[in-house]
């Protein structure tokens, strides 16, 4: 049922966004086991590569415009994309440095 308002109320449009980079929001990798085939959730999105502000997950008429890549596959796709293989490669190779990385911040920490 439409109303008539006593006074006008003028709703601003926003300034255009170009938005020329992606943001992860999530990486899930499974790999229960050399012999079971691993799997890989990213979800990512447009971003504009500004700092201060967040990626756009949402349209202007408010669609979910978050891309998703699901592969029940990875070991196979590592094996035809290899990109992937170093990626997963890279992963593996920061392993140690964050183990000591953590264990520099952890002895820092006061004990309560």
């Amino acid at each position: 049922m439409a109303l008539s308002l006593d006074k006008s109320i003028t709703i601003a449009s926003k300034p255009e966004v170009v938005l020329e980079k992606l943001w992860i929001r999530q990486i899930v990798i499974s790999t229960p086991s050399p012999l079971m085939e691993g799997s890989i959730l990213l979800e990512y999105g447009p971003w504009s590569g500004d700092i201060t502000k967040d990626a756009v997950w949402r349209n202007s008429d408010g669609e979910d415009i978050t891309k998703k890549i699901e592969l029940s596959t990875l070991y196979g796709a590592m094996l035809e994309v290899p990109e992937l293989m170093i990626a997963f490669n890279a992963i593996l190779d920061a392993l140690k440095p964050v183990e000591s990385y953590v264990a520099l911040k952890e002895a820092a920490s006061p004990v309560s």
